[in-house]
């Protein structure tokens, strides 16, 4: 096959559009906020009116608040309005999240106590209806920020306000290790090692998604757990891992929660694809509501039926309602259909796009996410310019099989590439990387190898990073970093190099606090001074790499990059 030079122009591809956040009402009315991907162009919230899909404001997080009134975030601005009317109407300013239930409303608001240190603390509220005020009347009041039964402040991660107006929410208690404890009304109900996720009232109930940093596994364990007020638990078998950890790009951030009239609604990914389950509350036993060669992003409820957003290999992003009445999936919208490049999945673990003699093979982040059967705009691209792209799922990813050993990953990864025939390019991001280059030197048969933002010595790495050392502890379970150093090289990458035999480009990030650029640059010296061919790529001004700024920037990156992937494919 004749690799095709940068089909895919500012112009025609990004112009893809996500749809996110959605929520619907009882009459069937969908909200959802639609973000685009074209230079300029803000979050808009959309309505979609049974007939039609209109534009109704400039925002995004939109949620239903009573009969056709709903509420939504304007940058950090709390905004009212009323579908189909042009006025609008600010209610509360500087609200990092809200939620809302059968008319009350919880906000999380966000103020800079200590300008001079840039210190910024969060507090979380009732906010009374009767303070908002009558709804389109001149005395709304602005800037409103009150509290009607309690008020609290720190590092707040989360929240959810009930039918009966309790508020429950994660607090952050200590980062090494992460410790986090879940409130209501201001009372601590449970505590756990680890991160609290997504949290959501059920019935007199709190369902709750955490990753619990003391079970075994890779990285922790992600749980479903549904607490009681007094904070006794059950947690929930779920196949795969409960939410959706799904690698998609552009990346939906929908709610993997939902509640209605003894029914908790929940996302869960399993084999590389993500479902949508229907728990009873009362027996605790679960099925699978919405499935399919897709993956779910986001999920709402009403005694219309269950809204949801999807993504599959050639549609960026549909909502569809499936209504009670008739058990029927219906699908609302569409934003953006892409072109079939083929798709196949290989030994149920790993996805292919395309087919070619040259391969780029795809190592994703995390570890706990995984590629699946949705749209990946990167590996789309590559596909569409005659590359064949081997998603790769290691042991350890979403939804697959646990692993707790490094060394096992790499081994796979070595064996899967060995297998795949042609001529071939490893490609490794984040977390990623650091295999990609672990496996660089078990395998010689490779055209080039790209790491982007990896830790490549784990010891500074690990230092500079805004994760600290937490990561390498529950990743690779090492010892104290002061009194055991020499442990570190061992899973620095950084000291293999000198088994490499084709070229690297090494890609980093200058504002990249997460894998920092300073490992990067140290990479692409250190293959330099053992003459290796190396290239480095520099992005400067950026944190997610090749995914920030504008699109034309983005599709300038990819280009660039496929540009090199060429150049070793040649020789």
């Amino acid at each position: 096959m004749t690799t095709r030079k940068y089909v895919l122009q500012p112009s025609e591809v990004l112009k893809v559009k996500i749809f996110e956040d959605v929520s619907i009402n009882p009459r069937g009315y969908v909200l959802f906020s639609l973000t685009s991907f074209d230079p300029g162009e803000s979050p808009k919230v959309m309505v979609h009116d049974m007939i039609s899909v209109m534009r109704d404001a400039m925002g995004f997080c939109p949620k239903w608040y009573k009969g056709d009134v709903y509420l939504y975030l304007q940058g950090s601005d709390l905004m009212m309005k009323k579908m189909g009317y042009i006025d609008e109407r600010e209610i509360a300013k500087n609200v990092v999240d809200f939620d809302v239930c059968r008319g009350n409303i919880a906000i999380l608001h966000q103020e800079r106590k200590k300008p001079s240190r840039g210190f910024i603390t969060e507090k979380v509220g009732i906010m009374d209806e009767y303070n908002i005020g009558p709804l389109y009347k001149d005395s709304i009041p602005r800037k409103v920020l009150r509290t009607k039964k309690f008020q609290d402040e720190g590092w707040i991660t989360g929240l959810s306000i009930s039918e009966s107006g309790k508020v429950a929410y994660a607090k952050v208690l200590d980062i090494s290790p992460i410790k986090q404890a879940l409130f209501v009304d201001g009372d601590k109900v449970f505590e756990i090692t680890g991160f609290i996720g997504e949290i959501k009232w059920a019935g007199d109930k709190i369902a709750i998604r955490n990753t619990n940093l003391e079970e075994k596994g890779f990285f922790g364990r992600k749980e479903l757990l549904i607490l009681e007020e007094n904070g006794d638990y059950v947690k929930i078998d779920v196949p795969g891992d409960p939410g959706d950890w799904v690698e998609v790009y552009p990346a939906p951030s929908g709610s993997a929660l939902a509640y209605h009239e003894g029914k908790l609604y929940f996302i869960s990914t399993e084999s590389g694809k993500s479902v949508v389950r229907e728990l009873d509350m009362s027996s605790l036993e679960h099925r699978v509501l919405i499935s399919g060669d897709r993956s779910v992003h986001g999920v709402d409820v009403s005694s219309y039926g269950l809204a949801f957003i999807w993504s599959s290999i050639t549609r960026s992003s549909v909502l569809s309602i499936y209504r009670w009445k008739d058990s029927k999936e219906i699908e609302v919208a569409s934003a953006t259909r892409v072109p079939d490049v083929g798709v196949s999945a290989v030994n149920e673990r790993h996805v292919v796009l395309g087919k070619s003699e040259k391969k780029i093979i795809m190592l994703h982040g995390g570890p706990r996410t995984c590629y699946g059967i949705s749209f990946n705009f990167e590996a789309l691209m590559y596909a569409l310019n005659g590359y064949e792209v081997h998603m790769v799922n290691y042991p350890g990813s979403a939804g697959f099989e646990e692993c707790e050993n490094v060394e096992e990953i790499v081994k796979d990864i070595a064996e899967y590439i060995k297998s795949v025939k042609g001529k071939k390019v490893l490609y490794g991001e984040s977390f990623g990387a650091f295999l990609a280059l672990m496996v660089s030197s078990l395998v010689d048969d490779l055209s080039g190898l790209i790491v982007e933002r990896g830790i490549y010595e784990a010891l500074s790495g690990h230092m500079a990073s805004d994760e600290g050392f937490e990561f390498e502890k529950l990743t690779y379970k090492l010892s104290d970093p002061i009194d055991h150093p020499e442990d570190y090289i061992k899973y620095s990458p950084i000291f293999l190099i000198k088994r490499i035999k084709f070229p690297i480009l090494v890609i980093g990030a200058t504002d990249d606090w997460r894998c920092p650029f300073a490992q990067s640059v140290a990479l692409y010296n250190m293959l330099k001074r053992y003459d290796k061919e190396a290239y480095l790529l520099i992005l400067s001004g950026t944190h997610n790499v090749k995914y920030s700024g504008e699109s034309r920037e983005k599709v300038y990156r990819l280009s660039k990059i496929m540009e090199w992937v060429e150049k070793c494919f040649e020789k």
